[in-house]
Order: structure tokens, then C-alpha cells, then sequence
């Protein structure tokens, strides 16, 4: 569910932004994410209370969950401290600085959207718990 009367904050997003507005109930707002690679599951982002879409996502503290629509909680946790944070699990993760690319530092969202679609995939991918290669921040 998109909303079209965002906060300044969270201005028209770039063409190919997959992060849309979701209201998760009780007044909680997040961005959302979902795979076409994982069905049935989708990524929530929010403040590190968990009840906000992040206003500096750059710099403040961000959990990305990862959710199964047949569950109640989450499958997967991602407790971070912005774009430092999420460099660090790309890193760790996939095997490269997304701000060291020739072309310059990844843009926030898209930074975002990649590390959640990363999780998404991961957690349908037939692995055993040692190589789950889902290392934290």
C-alpha cells in the first residue's frame, strides 16, 4: 500500500524504488520490500523504535526484518546503524564496499532495498546454519 501524501521526509522515491509506505497497524509506519524470488516473505524497514519509517536513514539506527506472511515474527533481525552499518553487512555478506563503486557511494534507498533483498534471498536459499552467510552488523 503506497501512501501519496508522504512527509518531506520521505519525498517522491527514485524511479525503480521498490521501498513502498506500509502501515504495519497501530499507527506504525515502515517501508516495505518485497521479492518476486521469495515468495511469501518481505522485508520491513524502520527506526530503531520500530514504529517509524527512518527520517536520516544515512545515520540513524535501522532494523530491517524479514517476515513470512504465514507468521508472527520475524525470521531475520538487522539491527544497524545506517550507512556505516549497512556497508559493513554488504561487506560481510555479498563481498564488496557498495561505497567504493566506480561510480560513487550507492544512494541510501538503494542501499537498503539491496541489503533487504540480499536477506529476502538468503532465507529461501537451501542452506545449513553454518553457511547461512547472514552475518550481522
Amino acid at each position: 500500500m503506497t501512501n501519496n501524501s508522504l512527509p518531506e521526509a520521505h519525498s517522491q522515491p527514485a524511479e525503480g524504488d521498490r521501498l513502498e509506505v506500509y502501515h504495519t497497524g497501530g499507527g506504525c509506519m515502515a517501508w516495505r520490500l518485497i521479492e518476486p524470488d521469495a515468495p511469501g516473505l518481505f522485508a520491513l524497514v524502520t527506526d530503531e523504535g520500530g514504529t517509524h519509517i527512518p527520517t536520516e536513514p544515512d545515520t540513524e539506527d535501522l532494523i530491517i526484518g524479514i517476515c513470512d506472511v504465514q507468521l508472527d515474527d520475524p525470521l531475520l533481525v538487522l539491527e544497524t546503524d545506517g550507512r556505516a552499518g549497512l556497508c559493513r553487512w554488504y561487506v560481510q555478506n555479498v563481498g564488496h564496499d557498495p561505497d567504493k563503486e566506480p561510480d560513487g557511494p550507492r544512494p541510501i534507498r538503494q542501499l537498503i532495498e539491496d541489503v533487504a533483498t540480499h536477506m529476502l534471498l538468503r532465507c529461501v536459499e537451501p542452506q545449513d546454519a553454518s553457511s547461512s552467510g547472514l552475518a550481522g552488523s
